[in-house]
């Protein structure tokens, strides 16, 4: 297990720990949505490369998506996974350790 500072949202707490085992990804904040918006992990990525197990999943999970995102002010791009927080998590977090 992770050792996370500051508040974090419970429910994203086993996706965002799947994450940060795969190499050379590394979260930065998350949100459950609060039932009013999506589920969101941000994460960096030292390499493109590294994304491929999150994306793999992502072929059997049509509702999660990764986006990329400029940090406004800086040279830093960084990633979004969003899609709903149900029992398809579950199933997603197990997807992305199959494949890593």
């Amino acid at each position: 297990m992770n050792n996370y500072t500051g508040v974090m949202d419970a429910e994203c707490v086993e996706l965002c720990d799947v994450l940060n085992e795969l190499p050379g990804i590394t979260t930065c904040e998350s949100c459950c949505g609060h039932g009013v918006y999506p589920f969101q992990i941000f994460f960096n990525a030292v390499h493109v490369k590294n994304l491929r197990p999150i994306l793999l999943a992502l072929d059997a999970h049509e509702n999660w998506y990764v986006t990329a995102t400029w940090a406004s002010g800086s040279d830093s791009i960084y990633f979004s996974l969003t899609g709903p927080l149900d029992a398809d998590t579950r199933i997603l977090i197990d997807t992305i350790n199959k494949n890593s």
